[in-house]
């Protein structure tokens, strides 16, 4: 894999060359550091633009067009990381070298299409392609509560800092209403003035050729510098716990502790981190799998996540209501272990090994390594030579030392009332 990096004054390239596949393919992310009022008219942009654009206004128009470019996959995120809102839009299409020349950089002019030419209708985006994404947001926000699992993680983040974007929902209903065509697309002309940018292309690619062309695609001249790390930073650390229960309509009750990382150093944060996890609350090794599910039968499932930017380890669980207190006194207990360097060298090895493998899977598939270099550029993350060997540099008490750093914050169950 060769790297280039041309840092722009509107936008940042990279350019990765790898003959390793026979498809090129493109991210382009925006981002700006999210306020909770505009994440539900954010929502609307990613999607909306992939609906129809002023030379193809209809979705019949945009297949056809597709079709005679060898259909290149185009897709596109909005997700919120650490301080951060960020949109990415992807296009996966197949090297001209295997079809016709040329192709691609036609594919390049449809996929500039989409993004910065959209379908607008009177100083806004086309009415009947924004009712559809209306809806379609509408019915996501409506449904959270589907997913007993996704929403008691939900709920636990909001009681243990609703004023933290670790907290923050992917929309509000309340604020739909508030939102037209007009004003969606004044957000989107929004974000191509003040959005910091950055451009990966990842193929078989000539160096030169692809700058030109991408230099030739994106239509912003706006300087732009990021003001603010990306990385959440906790106000206070509580010295006990708060408990909240609720609840709803649930079969299962959904156990969810959040914890709050205090001071964890650069080789904590990208190595040392999610060793621990591992160890903590990983595959069925873990400690809390062999505490709780194992040795106990307290718990359907159980697995510990951590949330880097947002500086939080999470614990999920799915338990019977009566078993609340012997969870949480058995959880609290390995924890402690962990900080005590209370598990065995192997537990370290596997885990080890386990990140490994994961990092070795990313090279794999194109989507996942272009993925592998936004979230470098992201989390300020070293290359992936580098993590394979840096990981083994983990020790035991390297993971006790941070597991004095893992508080404890919110403990949060929801449950079915007196029959769960």
């Amino acid at each position: 894999m060769e790297y280039r990096y041309h840092e722009g004054k509107a936008y940042n390239l990279h350019l990765l060359k790898t003959k390793k596949f026979k498809t090129i393919t493109v991210l382009i992310t925006f981002k700006r550091k999210v306020k909770k009022e505009e994440i539900t008219i954010r929502s609307f942009i990613h999607s909306i633009l992939l609906l129809s654009s002023k030379n193809f206004p209809s979705s019949r128009l945009l297949s056809t067009e597709a079709e005679k470019l060898y259909a290149p996959s185009i897709e596109a995120t909005e997700n919120i990381v650490g301080n951060y809102a960020v949109t990415s839009f992807y296009m996966a299409m197949i090297n001209d070298k295997y079809t016709e020349p040329g192709t691609n950089n036609k594919c390049m002019n449809f996929f500039k299409e989409l993004l910065f030419n959209p379908n607008i209708e009177n100083g806004g985006f086309n009415k009947n392609n924004f009712n559809i994404i209306k809806n379609e947001i509408t019915a996501k926000l409506k449904s959270i509560k589907d997913s007993p699992r996704y929403y008691s993680e939900v709920r636990m983040l909001e009681h243990l800092d609703p004023t933290s974007p670790v907290s923050y929902r992917r929309g509000y209903l309340e604020d739909l209403d508030k939102i037209d065509e007009v004003k969606a697309y004044e957000y989107y002309r929004g974000m191509l003035h003040s959005d910091m940018v950055d451009v990966f292309v990842l193929g078989d690619i000539d160096f030169d050729a692809v700058r030109k062309t991408v230099d030739d695609m994106i239509p912003i001249n706006t300087i732009k510098k990021q003001k603010e790390g990306i990385y959440v930073k906790h106000k206070t650390i509580r010295k006990r716990a708060k408990v909240v229960k609720e609840e709803e309509n649930v079969k299962q009750a959904k156990l969810v502790i959040g914890c709050k990382l205090n001071n964890l150093s650069d080789f904590e944060i990208k190595y040392v981190l999610p060793v621990y996890n591992g160890i903590l609350g990983g595959p069925s090794y873990s400690r809390l799998f062999k505490s709780v599910r194992e040795q106990n039968s307290l718990a359907y499932y159980i697995y510990s996540n951590y949330r880097r930017v947002n500086n939080l380890l999470t614990i999920s669980s799915g338990i019977n209501k009566e078993s609340f207190d012997k969870t949480v006194k058995l959880i609290k207990t390995e924890i402690n272990n962990m900080a005590k360097g209370n598990f065995d060298e192997s537990d370290l090895k596997r885990a080890q090994q386990d990140i490994v493998n994961i990092i070795k899977n990313i090279e794999d598939k194109p989507y996942r390594l272009i993925n592998n270099y936004s979230w470098q550029v992201l989390y300020d993350l070293d290359d992936i030579e580098t993590r394979k060997k840096r990981v083994f540099d983990v020790t035991v008490d390297d993971v006790k030392k941070i597991g004095k750093k893992v508080h404890i914050d919110t403990i949060y169950l929801l449950h079915g009332g007196d029959d769960n």
